[in-house]
């Protein structure tokens, strides 16, 4: 399963990297430095020098079924040959509006009647929300959260707050923006204890909407079901169901981002669905693509028909071969059940990273639905200091060992975290635990 040639990095991954940093921006800050892919099957990676790797990221997501599936590539060459690109201001196709059709479809609530528009990523999925938000309510404030991810461009940049160092000397100010406190258990912002706080942290928001905005100045709020970048945070069962309630009271839109939890990652099709709540709009990238680049932003019909003709619009995004290697993705991902085969797959991790955590005092917290999955690395359990070197370490000695994990945390990277292709094996599973589980161990006794 696993073939080691050379010890990671090897020669030719060295001499390539020597060339990437001659015209490659070091602006890109790689998870995994030496790490050269040449190609990918289904669950296993493949460096230039032949080894191969465990990976438990899927492309950040991107990648449900892995790499390779024969029916995306058979799907993939089956539209090249009969055109690439065709721009949806241009004309229509219906590769695009059967991707839509299907997106409909899966939708909660009142979403399946909505309506999609189609981009190139995730932060244009969510730059498309809060323009039509805007657009439909004639507010100007957005509400987020610290800790969250929504881009790194356009209004995506002004409202992600999970490391300061993406905004550093730049201030964005496409849109006016009040970040509160996540419901972040583990590391409560106002010092207390999940349930004996009474979700404390969502009577905070109505502090700031009595005393820093009123409400009538708020289009929406924007969530991460789970966030990912800030650190795979997991809000407690009742959480959003409190927080719909009150944007409900006040007449504030929800923008649900479910870029990286949506289609199947977390046991459901919309990762908001787990908590039982129907937000006004949805965007999502990543996996709706099967790989290739696209976003898409669903919204409310009622919502979504504010716009004019000609208020919005993309040149690539919708494009006809990404969307039918999204759309042979997603069909894959409903007739093999992989959003239920995430919550079996995901609760044995969970168990075996919940063993670890017995072992290796290290590990101050393990969180996760379905498989997005964490495990928070602290200097101790009792101060919670971020170990941040020792998660870099575990980083770095899982690649050598042919495991690909990534890092994730607010503020920093101390979080280990897991985003394995859905429909992962079980023994490449077994294998990649047992890994991270000798390395937790090599790097607590340095």
């Amino acid at each position: 399963m696993l073939r080691r040639v050379a010890a990671p990095p090897g020669p030719k991954a060295e001499r390539i990297c020597e060339r990437d940093k001659e015209s490659i921006t070091h602006a890109i800050a790689r998870h995994i430095s030496g790490l050269v892919i040449s190609r990918g099957n289904g669950s296993i990676l493949q460096d230039v020098d032949g080894n191969s790797y465990i990976d438990f990221i899927a492309g950040i997501a991107v990648l449900p079924i892995g790499y390779g599936h024969p029916k995306v590539i058979e799907a993939i060459e089956r539209q090249i040959k009969k055109y690439i690109h065709a721009c949806a201001t241009i004309g229509e196709y219906e590769e695009n509006i059967r991707l839509s059709e299907t997106l409909r479809q899966i939708a909660p609530g009142e979403l399946k009647n909505g309506k999609v528009f189609f981009s190139n990523s995730g932060g244009e999925a969510v730059d498309a929300c809060l323009k039509l938000a805007k657009y439909y309510t004639r507010r100007p404030v957005v509400i987020a959260y610290q800790g969250c991810m929504h881009g790194r461009a356009g209004s995506g940049i002004g409202l992600t707050a999970s490391k300061s160092q993406y905004k550093k000397y730049i201030w964005p100010s496409l849109t006016e923006i009040v970040h509160i406190p996540y419901p972040y258990c583990y590391r409560c912002a106002f010092g207390r204890e999940y349930p004996e706080c009474d979700l404390f942290c969502l009577a905070y928001l109505e502090r700031v909407l009595e005393t820093v905005v009123p409400p009538e100045n708020v289009v929406a709020m924007i969530i991460e079901p789970i966030q990912g970048d800030g650190g795979v945070v997991v809000p407690p069962s009742n959480y959003f169901q409190g927080l719909h309630k009150t944007l409900r009271e006040h007449n504030i839109l929800l923008i649900d981002d479910d870029v990286q939890t949506s289609l199947g990652r977390t046991g459901k099709m919309f990762g908001i669905e787990n908590w039982a709540v129907v937000p006004d709009m949805i965007a999502i990238a990543k996996a709706v693509g099967g790989g290739l680049p696209l976003g898409a932003m669903l919204a409310k019909k009622e919502i979504m028909d504010a716009w004019e003709p000609g208020s919005h619009s993309t040149t690539t995004g919708g494009n006809p071969v990404s969307c039918v290697a999204g759309l042979t993705t997603l069909e894959i991902i409903l007739k093999e059940k992989l959003a239920e085969r995430a919550v079996k797959e995901g609760e044995y991790m969970m168990r075996r990273l919940g063993d670890m955590m017995d072992e290796h005092k290290i590990i101050g917290d393990v969180r996760g639905k379905g498989l997005i999955i964490g495990a928070e690395l602290v200097k101790n359990r009792h101060s919670k200091i971020p170990a941040v070197d020792e998660t870099k370490k575990v980083i770095r000695e899982s690649f050598k060992r042919g495991l690909i994990v990534m890092g994730s945390g607010l503020g920093r990277v101390n979080v280990i975290r897991i985003l394995p292709a859905l429909n992962i094996p079980r023994e490449y599973v077994e294998k990649g635990l047992n890994i991270l589980d000798e390395v937790l161990r090599e790097v607590e006794k340095t």
